[in-house]
């Protein structure tokens, strides 16, 4: 799978869990962000093994 600079992606049973991991930014969006973002849920529209998308952020906020 891809390596993001904003996030984490894992596909497990079905379910991609995509988890914002900029923590030492309390996970703010920057110019990666959107364009990861799209690629991601590019991928999750192109792969029929997701079913369910749960969208997270890393750290405490």
């Amino acid at each position: 799978m891809t390596e993001y600079s904003a996030f984490k992606v894992e596909l497990t049973d079905n379910i991609a869990h995509v988890q914002i991991n900029r923590p030492e930014k309390v996970n703010a969006m920057n110019a990666a962000f959107w364009e990861e973002i799209i690629e991601i849920f590019q991928w999750v529209d192109d792969t029929d093994a997701v079913r369910v998308v749960v969208i997270s952020g890393a750290g405490k906020h």
